[in-house]
């Protein structure tokens, strides 16, 4: 089992205005990086409340999710609580907001500010009454505004609706991404589930609805051997919100298959050969995707994708 250390302090990189022309050559230019920048000193471990693909700043960019924890060289069990806050960058004060029982090293507490109030609500997964849930939270008057009965992985833009996927299955197939407690059904003994895969949840009425079953994407992934699983990680939102994309794993067997779909359920696609394994990625826009991956035998290549065409750059 692989456990991560981390530093005492948090550091993050600030990026400049975007620099260079876009040519043929050079189709995207890419921000300065400046030195790394230590903004927290309490004496404890912290770092950011979410994942990559995942803004942890506030709009306007004085405020940044942070979670604390004495916890460090072990993962965490259900009884092990972080403090989730943030950061003042205007005087690297960390405030406490709240706690959680629903965090990993790997994706936090899956932290995410809300489109519709960018600067005053957060969302955040939590452990209740053997549950995971996401609670809605205004981070200036510490108030929980809501709990949600299912937790998230990604929020749409608009701040309106969120889809959710199993991090107790999690747990058993990619034990540093899952929630420890049995929050969920891992379902460990059914390799594709019919009940259980990618759910969109409505962050206004609280009420979720499955939008594609793990059962739903059996024909087009690699078969699975004998007493092996399949499980959904690493979902995003494209950048308006029309489209999701997602990677469909085997357990223990290592295959990765990556997934496109439209926020309403239409429209499922597979992206690049599975040979690649696709792995760290995000959207462009709506239609392209920018994936690390095995690429032409260079396993950590940046490879761009346009969805529903198979022109690779």
């Amino acid at each position: 089992m692989r456990f991560f250390s981390r530093f005492l302090f948090l550091l993050v990189v600030s990026l400049s205005p975007l620099y260079g022309q876009k040519n043929e050559k050079n189709p995207w230019a890419f921000p300065k990086v400046s030195a790394p920048i230590q903004i927290t000193s309490e004496g404890k471990e912290h770092f950011f409340a979410s994942y990559y693909g995942i803004n942890s700043w506030s709009k306007n960019q004085r405020y940044v999710t942070v979670l604390q924890t004495d916890i460090k060289d072990r993962l965490p069990e259900e009884t092990d609580v972080a403090v989730l806050g943030m950061v003042d960058l205007t005087n690297h004060k960390f405030i406490p907001l709240t706690t959680t029982r629903a965090w990993n090293f790997q994706e936090g507490c899956m932290a995410h500010w809300l489109g519709t109030s960018p600067d005053s609500l957060i969302i955040f997964n939590d452990f209740r009454k053997g549950k995971f849930v996401s609670i809605i939270f205004n981070v200036h008057t510490k108030n929980e505004v809501k709990v949600i009965d299912r937790p998230i992985s990604a929020v749409a833009p608009n701040g309106k609706e969120a889809v959710g996927l199993n991090y107790a299955r999690l747990r058993k197939t990619r034990v540093d991404y899952g929630y420890a407690g049995n929050g969920q059904d891992a379902q460990t003994t059914v390799p594709f589930p019919d009940n259980d895969g990618i759910f969109r949840i409505d962050l206004q009425t609280g009420e979720s609805k499955l939008l594609l079953s793990i059962k739903g994407i059996q024909d087009q992934v690699p078969e699975l051997k004998t007493d092996a699983i399949e499980y959904f990680a690493h979902i995003l939102y494209s950048r308006n919100g029309s489209k999701l994309s997602w990677l469909a794993r085997g357990f223990p067997q290592r295959n990765t298959t990556v997934f496109t779909i439209n926020r309403d359920g239409t429209g499922l696609q597979r992206s690049f050969p599975d040979n690649w394994e696709g792995s760290h990625y995000d959207w462009l826009n709506d239609n392209e995707l920018m994936v690390t991956a095995n690429y032409e035998g260079k396993q950590y290549a940046h490879v761009l994708y346009t969805i529903g065409k198979k022109d690779y750059k």
